[in-house]
């Protein structure tokens, strides 16, 4: 059962890859939560991706992640 705000995890390293055309990836430096109703997803090809976007060091860095391999946790987890 899931109650409470749904975040997305991410963990120190997790790759998040630029948009298409773009082919690269920035990893991220520090964990982050991300309020899930904040992520929308998208469609490239045949997966569906979350858009995020984080603050590292100063800077709004913002990247897809893998909706199938995504980490959800709940504000009571």
């Amino acid at each position: 059962m899931k109650k409470g705000k749904q975040h997305l995890h991410l963990a120190v390293g997790t790759a998040l890859k630029k948009k298409a055309p773009a082919t690269e990836a920035t990893s991220v430096k520090k964990q982050h939560a991300v309020d899930l109703s904040k992520a929308a997803v998208i469609k490239e090809g045949a997966e569906d991706w979350y858009e995020v976007s984080v603050t590292e060091d100063g800077h709004s860095v913002t990247g897809l992640v893998k909706k199938a391999s995504a980490v959800i946790i709940t504000q009571h987890d």
